[in-house]
């Protein structure tokens, strides 16, 4: 037996409004995860509310229609007062309003606030990477097992000058130099380490 046949007379029963309990409960949960017995549901309410206009009751007597015709031609009629519209009704619409743009501001200021979380971490993973390269060199410079080398030219005024300071456990290497003679763009200085 498929789970549709299973719920067919308590879909039935459902349409009329005579299904109750438990039974109520477990058929709506089943019709939550399926379309084709929602589809009946709808159809055979359909078909309910289609029988119900097309049943007639019995024909009242003639003097019981003409007695009730009488007394609604003789019922004084109420006067229609136009509905007067109360600024009540839109209080509701104008605190949905609020409400979206109050939520639409926050939502951007998360947003904004997100944005600029991502870059401060960005930027502090930059600030972090320079600040251990910086500790590298500090280190280098420091070491009491650091080579240090001058290098001078023979010439005179301005000297060019070159420094070298190395850490052979670490194979770090410093060089720096100053007074260099500008080279033409297709040439470069080279620096040669030979152990």
């Amino acid at each position: 037996m498929s789970a549709h046949q299973q719920f067919a007379d308590d879909l039935a029963l459902l349409a009329l409004g005579t299904l109750q309990g438990d039974e109520r409960v477990a058929l709506e949960k089943h019709m939550e995860g399926c379309p084709a017995c929602r589809r009946e549901l709808e159809r055979l309410r359909g078909d309910t509310a289609l029988l119900a206009l097309s049943a007639s009751g019995p024909k009242p007597p003639q003097r019981s229609r003409e007695r009730l015709l009488k007394a609604i031609a003789q019922e004084p009629r109420a006067k229609k007062i136009p509905a007067r519209r109360s600024s009540s009704n839109f209080k509701p619409w104008l605190a949905a309003v609020a409400f979206l743009l109050l939520a639409g501001f926050f939502w951007r200021q998360s947003d904004r606030l997100a944005q600029r979380v991502a870059q401060l971490q960005d930027e502090s993973v930059q600030q972090q990477a320079q600040l251990e390269r910086a500790r590298e060199v500090v280190s280098t410079l420091t070491s009491t097992d650091a080579m240090r080398v001058t290098l001078v030219a023979a010439q005179t005024p301005p000297q060019p000058q070159g420094k070298a300071i190395y850490v052979r456990e670490r194979a770090s290497l410093i060089f720096l130099a100053s007074n260099l003679v500008s080279l033409p763009p297709q040439k470069a200085y080279e620096l040669w380490l030979i152990r």
